[in-house]
């Protein structure tokens, strides 16, 4: 999971295309009442990448949609208005191996993770060199640094003004500090757990965040069931954040100001504060126990679309009142989701390639069983 920095200057009204005028979770937007179209129609328009997708991340006025391709060992550049490919920013050609892996996740290689700079020209993207941090300029579509950090890097989070980036190193087990302006990890890596993950899975969820001040860096690794919370002035670890659970699935708001975590319990919006304070929660019902593992939080703060990773449809949940508003008919398999920052369009990224640019103001209706609770009457 990847952090998009927004300008510290942009205060609350940082997405005022929002019908609220500020996305402060009150008020009714077109995520409210979506119209009931089709199960076609709500599919909406796909393209293919010919990927085979780590996850994504939008750029930070949202006109480009950045696609790690693990397989390919490249970044793939979308233009979100005319929904085509317009770049590819290649990684390094590994040599060919025949050691029983399927793919280069199970080597702990290839494009994983994308974070983008406020200005939208900077960037870092993780695995592209192995057991390195690329620096990219998004601009000219190149790579103009390398920097060695821990064994397989993965989630990445980058502050507003580029010049500092984190990555979580999935096999040791470690967070790499980077100095990007220097092109440079600094100091030692920071551990999360007890060290070397090299017998967990490799792919396994991890994920990494800023709070809005950068002051305080977050990190979800599935190998220690815990969110970590560490100081990024003196690297020290802070109070541990008030969740210890398994999450399924953890996506940020755009602005960076909220983060939608899933567990096996519940789905709950928190505030990116130190302290991660719950904003809204909401019981899962799911049938048989399986909550959703992909997740894409509106910028309203309140409505989450979820899909199992295997299942076809995606849901959209009010997490204030725990109503399912609409489904979308989708592919087999969903890699990723993300909205758009008017919240106007949903991305949804298959494990088969392709790219599906939902409106989810247009539903195919709710689903017949809810997969969460309804909040209890006030």
């Amino acid at each position: 999971m990847t952090q998009r920095r927004s300008a510290p200057t942009l205060l609350a009204c940082v997405f005022a295309a929002i019908l609220a005028g500020c996305a402060t979770g009150g008020g009714r937007n077109a995520l409210d009442a979506p119209t009931t179209v089709a199960e076609e129609a709500s599919r909406g328009a796909k393209i293919d990448l010919d990927v085979q997708p780590a996850g994504m991340t939008l750029a930070p006025d949202g006109a480009r949609l950045y696609v790690a391709d693990a397989e390919g060992n490249a970044i793939v550049v979308v233009d979100t208005a005319t929904r085509a490919v317009v770049g590819r920013i290649e990684g390094d050609r590994f040599p060919d191996a025949d050691d029983g892996c399927p793919d280069n996740i199970c080597r702990g290689q290839g494009a994983s993770d994308i974070a983008i700079a406020a200005d939208g020209r900077r960037a870092v993207a993780s695995s592209m060199t192995k057991d390195a941090v690329s620096v990219l300029d998004l601009e000219q579509g190149t790579v103009t640094a390398r920097v060695p950090v821990g064994r397989f890097p993965r989630a990445l989070a980058i502050t507003a003004d580029g010049r500092r980036a984190w990555v979580v190193n999935a096999v040791a087990d470690t967070v790499s500090e980077i100095d990007v302006d220097a092109a440079q990890a600094v100091g030692e890596p920071i551990a999360i757990g007890d060290g070397d993950a090299s017998r967990q899975p490799f792919g396994r969820m991890v994920g990494l965040w800023l709070s809005p001040d950068e002051r305080a860096l977050f990190v979800y690794d599935a190998f220690g069931d815990a969110i970590a919370a560490f100081d990024t002035g003196t690297r020290a670890r802070r109070e541990a954040a008030a969740i210890d659970a398994e999450l399924g699935g953890l996506a940020l708001a755009h602005d960076g100001r909220r983060v939608a975590l899933q567990d096996h319990a519940a789905l709950a919006v928190h505030a990116t504060g130190t302290d991660l304070d719950t904003l809204h929660s909401v019981p899962t019902c799911a049938p048989g126990g399986l909550p959703p593992t992909r997740l894409a939080l509106a910028s309203d703060g309140r409505h989450v679309a979820v899909a199992h990773m295997w299942g076809q449809r995606i849901h959209l949940v009010d997490v204030a009142t725990g109503r399912t508003v609409a489904s979308y008919g989708q592919h087999d398999g969903i890699a990723a989701l993300a909205f758009a920052p008017d919240d106007g369009t949903l991305y949804a990224l298959g494990f088969d390639g392709s790219l599906a640019f939902i409106d989810p103001s247009r539903s195919a209706g709710p689903p017949e069983t809810p997969l969460f609770c309804p909040a209890p009457a006030a």
